[in-house]
Protein backbone atom coordinates (compact mmCIF):
# COMPACT_ATOMS: atom_id res chain seq x y z
CA UNK A 1 0.00 0.00 0.00
CA UNK A 2 2.88 2.35 0.68
CA UNK A 3 2.47 6.42 1.81
CA UNK A 4 -0.52 8.07 0.81
CA UNK A 5 0.21 11.17 -0.44
CA UNK A 6 -1.22 15.29 0.03
CA UNK A 7 -0.35 18.02 -1.94
CA UNK A 8 0.41 21.32 0.56
CA UNK A 9 -2.35 23.45 -0.44
CA UNK A 10 -0.54 26.88 0.53
CA UNK A 11 2.97 26.18 -0.68
CA UNK A 12 3.27 30.22 -0.18
CA UNK A 13 3.29 29.45 4.14
CA UNK A 14 6.02 27.16 3.85
CA UNK A 15 8.57 29.39 1.42
CA UNK A 16 11.01 31.43 2.73
CA UNK A 17 14.01 33.73 0.96
CA UNK A 18 17.51 32.84 2.65
CA UNK A 19 18.27 35.58 3.46
CA UNK A 20 15.96 35.48 6.36
CA UNK A 21 16.57 35.95 10.02
CA UNK A 22 16.72 32.47 12.45
CA UNK A 23 13.82 34.54 14.22
CA UNK A 24 11.85 34.69 11.11
CA UNK A 25 12.16 31.35 10.42
CA UNK A 26 11.17 30.58 13.94
CA UNK A 27 8.14 31.99 13.53
CA UNK A 28 6.96 30.49 10.36
CA UNK A 29 7.74 27.16 11.37
CA UNK A 30 5.53 28.08 14.18
CA UNK A 31 2.86 28.99 11.98
CA UNK A 32 2.76 26.55 9.45
CA UNK A 33 1.26 23.11 9.40
CA UNK A 34 3.82 20.67 7.64
CA UNK A 35 7.13 21.90 9.40
CA UNK A 36 9.40 22.21 7.21
CA UNK A 37 10.30 25.24 5.35
CA UNK A 38 11.53 25.86 1.88
CA UNK A 39 14.00 27.95 1.34
CA UNK A 40 14.67 30.02 -2.10
CA UNK A 41 17.34 32.43 -3.52
CA UNK A 42 16.50 35.92 -4.96
CA UNK A 43 15.29 34.45 -7.94
CA UNK A 44 12.57 32.27 -6.39
CA UNK A 45 14.72 29.01 -7.39
CA UNK A 46 14.50 26.19 -4.31
CA UNK A 47 18.30 26.00 -3.08
CA UNK A 48 17.62 24.61 0.67
CA UNK A 49 15.18 23.06 3.20
CA UNK A 50 14.87 24.26 6.63
CA UNK A 51 13.45 21.79 9.34
CA UNK A 52 13.25 22.68 13.25
CA UNK A 53 16.24 20.09 14.03
CA UNK A 54 18.27 22.30 11.75
CA UNK A 55 16.88 25.37 14.09
CA UNK A 56 17.71 23.23 17.44
CA UNK A 57 20.82 22.19 15.88
CA UNK A 58 21.84 25.81 14.81
CA UNK A 59 21.13 27.05 18.85
CA UNK A 60 22.78 24.36 19.94
CA UNK A 61 26.13 24.99 18.04
CA UNK A 62 25.64 29.00 19.33
CA UNK A 63 23.63 30.74 16.05
CA UNK A 64 21.35 33.87 17.51
CA UNK A 65 18.37 35.10 16.37
CA UNK A 66 19.78 37.41 13.95
CA UNK A 67 22.19 34.54 11.95
CA UNK A 68 20.87 33.71 8.71
CA UNK A 69 18.98 30.89 7.84
CA UNK A 70 21.38 30.40 5.01
CA UNK A 71 24.17 29.45 7.30
CA UNK A 72 22.26 27.18 8.89
CA UNK A 73 19.38 25.37 6.35
CA UNK A 74 20.20 22.44 4.32
CA UNK A 75 21.70 23.11 0.77
CA UNK A 76 21.78 19.38 -0.58
CA UNK A 77 17.42 18.67 -0.07
CA UNK A 78 15.85 16.31 -1.61
CA UNK A 79 13.16 17.71 -4.21
CA UNK A 80 11.87 16.07 -7.72
CA UNK A 81 12.19 17.77 -10.92
CA UNK A 82 9.47 15.76 -12.39
CA UNK A 83 5.96 14.87 -11.12
CA UNK A 84 7.18 10.91 -9.75
CA UNK A 85 5.02 10.01 -6.90
CA UNK A 86 6.16 6.40 -6.84
CA UNK A 87 9.54 8.54 -6.26
CA UNK A 88 7.74 10.63 -3.79
CA UNK A 89 6.17 8.17 -1.82
CA UNK A 90 9.88 6.57 -1.10
CA UNK A 91 11.31 9.84 -0.34
CA UNK A 92 7.88 10.52 2.39
CA UNK A 93 9.01 7.53 4.03
CA UNK A 94 12.16 9.23 5.41
CA UNK A 95 11.33 12.93 4.98
CA UNK A 96 8.33 15.45 5.96
CA UNK A 97 7.65 17.05 2.35
CA UNK A 98 8.91 16.57 -1.33
CA UNK A 99 9.31 19.67 -3.61
CA UNK A 100 8.52 19.20 -6.79
CA UNK A 101 10.55 21.91 -9.25
CA UNK A 102 10.34 23.41 -12.59
CA UNK A 103 12.87 23.80 -15.08
CA UNK A 104 14.36 27.17 -13.28
CA UNK A 105 14.16 24.92 -9.56
CA UNK A 106 10.65 26.99 -8.92
CA UNK A 107 8.32 24.92 -6.51
CA UNK A 108 5.76 24.20 -8.76
CA UNK A 109 3.88 21.37 -6.15
CA UNK A 110 4.84 20.32 -2.62
CA UNK A 111 4.12 16.36 -1.76
CA UNK A 112 3.55 15.60 2.09
CA UNK A 113 2.40 12.39 4.07
CA UNK A 114 -1.03 12.21 5.01
CA UNK A 115 -1.45 12.87 8.41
Amino acid sequence: MGIELNILADIALNIIFENVSLKYALERLDAVNVKVLLVVNSKEAFVAALTDGDVRRAILAGASLETPISRIANYNPIYLEKEDLHQARVYLEQITAVPVVDADKRISRVYVREA
